[in-house]
Parts: structure tokens; C-alpha cells; sequence
């Protein structure tokens, strides 16, 4: 999934895995994006990758993992 947040150049990307479990039914933290991304955001994207369902089958769901990746905006918007 990709959300799109906000308009302008894409600046700086981070990539990041969060882990959840139980079938991904319990969270493990909240992200504020503005951490990442101090200038703002332009998009979020959500994914499995194919290491997080790796890590998911070893585990039998009880922890399955999800990588986020978060477009900031350029600085001098």
C-alpha cells in the first residue's frame, strides 16, 4: 500500500521494519512520522516483503513483521 501525504519533491527516503504480533493483531509502538521526516512527509508505503513472510514462517505468525518506507519532502518546499 502507498499512501500519498502531501505534494512536492520527494527528498530523503527511510525505510524501516516494525514488528508485530500474534498474526500481526498487536502493535508493537506508534511511529510519528515526523521523526523520520522533519521537513513532512509526501508518502508512506506498506509492505511485506519477502523477508518479513520469510520471518513470519519460521515464526508461525506469532511475530510478523512489516517494512515501511517514508518519502520526505525536500527541504525549501
Amino acid at each position: 500500500m502507498r499512501f500519498e501525504v502531501g505534494d512536492g519533491q520527494v527528498g530523503k527516503v527511510v525505510h524501516e521494519r516494525k514488528a508485530f504480533y500474534l498474526f500481526a493483531l498487536v502493535p508493537t509502538r506508534h511511529v510519528d512520522v515526523r521523526q523520520f521526516c522533519p521537513t513532512g512527509a509526501v508518502a508512506v508505503s506498506e509492505e511485506t516483503t519477502f523477508v518479513d513472510g520469510l520471518l513470519g514462517v519460521f515464526t508461525l505468525s506469532i511475530d510478523t513483521p512489516r517494512s515501511s518506507t517514508y518519502y520526505c519532502a525536500a527541504e525549501g518546499k
